[in-house]
């Protein structure tokens, strides 16, 4: 339907009253300032606000899941080491492999990674496939060990740099659907709004912050004869019929990484102790946009509709994080062959802190657009600190080590369930209750072989990381996949002498996770991911 005039809103930090203004030849609701009502928005959105974005066992796992593989030589092995490796691998898998050591030596490494996604968006008989890929060139590590000197066993000392984690990667789809809309899921349930009334009329005021933001910029509405007809929910969605479309870019981007400081001795003949005393510090950033089109025109004013033309929601956070831990190994020698080795790695404390923020533009046919969002003050924006205590890692591993050839074990326990979220301002029993429930323990394994040809070494490796959720059954509300992360590696080392070797490493990981752009709404869409990581290391190190 044609209108007279064109409108363009831009709501700041405000909370707007319910009042009826003519717009061309139909009419919508304008709402004007309340301080009052802004200020207990404000501080509820404050509350709420770790339930819409990293407070829950999934983002603890992302903070918190490596790589098995750490230098240029140990990935070609797979990135075991719990039985003892001679590079600054061993800070982070077992300290005690330091006195292995047979000289003082310095290296680093480059890197270089690819993650692919292969994804299928569906709801109801609609399917498409997308593919997006994402690359980086960073440094992987910087390690210096000394060997410092002794009339007897072995007594090393190291430091190292190591990136642990790399969170790049892109999901990109899109999509017709014609069962449900992102408006439906920006409706409140009874329970999250309050209708209110005083000498100007009636307003609604919402505890949950994203059906605020909806309200503001027209994505719902309140409805006044839903309302005297006393229906518990008296708002309607923007869009109410028809076909839109849905497309999103969905970006993930950052790095955990680890500073470590060891020392290891021979605590007697052929048995070794460590420890090593670590800092992971990262920064995690995740940035999505979502669009949403009334391609045919189906809500055009007419027939109960509005004249809905397209909305984009965009929103993100960004996650600062530092923390300290502490590592204890020991590696035994059974005979001058075979070696046994065991790590114990205490909990990480992370103080994180995340800024987050929302922006909502809803557009309609005659050009009217109401955009809400992006100012310091606005509701679905701000600052949150908290404190993610991660599990108790448990690590065994076996070697046999002859004159050419290598083959290493290794097993590590972690408890995912034991995560806990802490913060002075925020109860988050109910969320440390949910991890509890849904995450298990996991015994993760790995294997790496390598053999020597003079001053050419050959490496191979794979790993298993099983999925650390608890079974569940798939329903179209919630999709579940299985998790499980494996690994292949392939690598090659070369001596061009004593003093001087360099190596290369190269392993893939394969996972798959399901995405889901908005849920609580029956057959909301689902993105099926199938990620696949390449990651290349080459590093180069010097003996003295």
């Amino acid at each position: 339907m044609a209108r007279k005039d064109f409108l363009v809103v831009i709501i700041t930090n405000c909370k707007r009253r319910i009042q009826v203004m003519q717009m061309g030849n139909n009419i919508r609701m304008s709402r004007l300032t309340v301080l009052s009502a802004v200020l207990v928005v404000v501080i509820w959105s404050q509350l709420v606000a770790n339930e819409i974005y990293a407070q829950t066992g999934n983002d603890a796992l992302r903070f918190t899941q490596r790589f098995p593989g750490l230098t240029a030589e140990n990935v070609g092995i797979g990135g075991v080491g719990y039985a003892g490796v001679r590079d600054g691998a061993s800070m982070v898998l077992n300290p005690a492999g330091l006195g292995l050591a047979s000289a003082s030596t310095l290296s680093g490494s480059l890197a270089g990674s690819r993650a692919e996604n292969s994804s299928v968006y569906s709801v109801a008989d609609f399917s498409s496939k997308s593919t997006s890929d994402v690359s980086e060139f960073t440094l992987g590590n910087i390690s210096y060990i000394y060997k410092a000197p002794t009339a007897r066993g072995s007594l090393v000392f190291g430091v190292s740099f190591h990136e642990i984690t790399s969170w790049e990667r892109l999901l990109e789809f899109n999509g017709e659907n014609s069962i449900n809309s992102i408006t439906d899921y920006y409706m409140p349930v009874a329970g999250e709004f309050e209708i209110l009334e005083d000498d100007q009329g009636l307003f609604p005021e919402f505890s949950r912050t994203l059906s605020f933001i909806a309200f503001e910029t027209f994505a719902i509405d309140f409805d006044q004869d839903l309302f005297n007809d006393g229906d518990p929910v008296p708002f309607l969605q923007a869009v109410r019929a028809g076909t839109v479309s849905q497309a999103s870019r969905v970006r993930e981007s950052g790095h955990m990484r680890e500073f470590n400081f060891g020392a290891a001795y021979e605590a007697a003949n052929g048995v070794f102790v460590g420890a090593s005393l670590n800092i992971p510090y990262g920064t995690y950033t995740f940035a999505r946009v979502f669009d949403e089109d009334d391609i045919f025109d189906d809500n055009n004013g007419e027939n109960g509709t509005t004249d809905f033309d397209y909305l984009t929601h965009t929103d993100g956070f960004k996650s600062d994080m530092i923390g300290v831990n502490g590592r204890l190994g020991v590696i035994g020698f059974v005979s001058p062959e075979i070696r046994l080795g065991a790590n114990v790695e205490t909990p990480t404390s992370l103080s994180i802190e995340e800024s987050f923020s929302t922006i909502l533009e809803t557009a309609f046919d005659n050009g009217d657009q109401f955009i809400y969002g992006g100012q310091i003050d606005d509701e679905g924006q701000g600052v949150f600190k908290y404190t993610l205590t991660t599990p108790w890692r448990i690590g065994v591993g076996a070697a046999y080590e002859g004159q050419r050839f290598m083959a290493m074990l290794d097993l590590e326990f972690i408890d995912w369930s034991s995560m806990r979220f802490k913060s002075s301002s925020i109860l988050f029993s109910e969320v440390n209750s949910r991890i509890d429930q849904q995450l298990r323990s996991v015994v993760n394994g790995r294997l790496g072989l390598q053999y020597r040809l003079d001053k050419l070494a050959l490496r191979a490796g794979l790993g298993i990381s099983p999925d650390p959720h608890r079974e569940a059954t798939s329903t179209g509300v919630n999709p579940a996949v299985d998790q499980e992360r494996n690994y292949f590696s392939l690598g090659l080392g070369y001596r061009f002498s004593p003093f001087i070797h360099a190596d290369i490493g190269w392993m893939v990981e394969q996972y798959d996770e399901i995405y889901q752009p908005y849920t609580e709404v029956d057959g909301a869409p689902i993105v099926a991911e199938d990620h696949t990581r390449g990651r290349l290391l080459a590093g180069l190190t010097l003996v003295f």
